[in-house]
């Protein structure tokens, strides 16, 4: 098993997201602005969620056992410190759609099962503990996502009308960008 949310700060990798959507909505057409879901979609973030309910096990191997937990939201997300935290890091390895405990057996016995249900829950409410914390961060990051890009959306459709009725009080007609042109850029034909 790996540590988790040891790559560095969660917030500090969420912001460049909405750099890089900032930059990407300056360069977007007319139909593009007017899908504000898009966006979010695109450039936010969806916390991982546990699904305690379907959790099975498995045995790998020979001495071996598996907790799968399946999960939903951005698997990445896993691999950041939230702001708020402890220094007791939870261990697990990551799948897209799922979280695996994995422990090891050393000696078969009918009593060691309920010890290591109580370890798994002791590891699983860990993760819970630092989801908790997570979501947080990434909630507060989306409220602010939304309203940049709701801002930066109507910043651009206005930049987009402003740049329509200049070309329109020019007077003549507007060429569309899909005809022939030459070498100085002026219509062919």
């Amino acid at each position: 098993m790996e540590p988790l949310f040891s790559d560095g700060e969660l917030r500090a990798e969420l912001h460049p997201q909405m750099d890089q959507m900032l930059a990407a909505i300056a360069r977007a057409s007319r139909e593009e602005v007017q899908d504000s879901a898009y966006w979010m979609d695109t450039y936010g973030a969806v916390p991982v969620e546990l699904d305690v309910e379907d959790i099975q096990t498995h045995r790998p191997e020979e001495g071996v056992v598996s907790f799968i937990v399946p999960m939903s939201g951005t698997a990445e997300l896993l691999k950041y410190r939230p702001t708020e935290h402890s220094n007791n890091i939870p261990e697990a390895d990551v799948g897209t759609d799922q979280i695996l405990f994995t422990y090891e057996i050393q000696v078969p016995e009918l009593d060691e099962a309920h010890e290591f249900k109580e370890r798994f829950h002791s590891d699983l409410a860990l993760l819970q503990q630092w989801l908790v914390w997570s979501k947080n961060d990434v909630d507060k990051f989306v409220a602010e996502l939304a309203g940049v890009a709701a801002d930066a959306l109507l910043n651009r459709r206005e930049a987009l009308d402003s740049e329509d009725e200049l070309m329109q009080g020019l007077g003549y007609p507007e060429l569309v960008d899909e005809e022939q042109k030459d070498a100085i850029g002026a219509p062919l034909g």
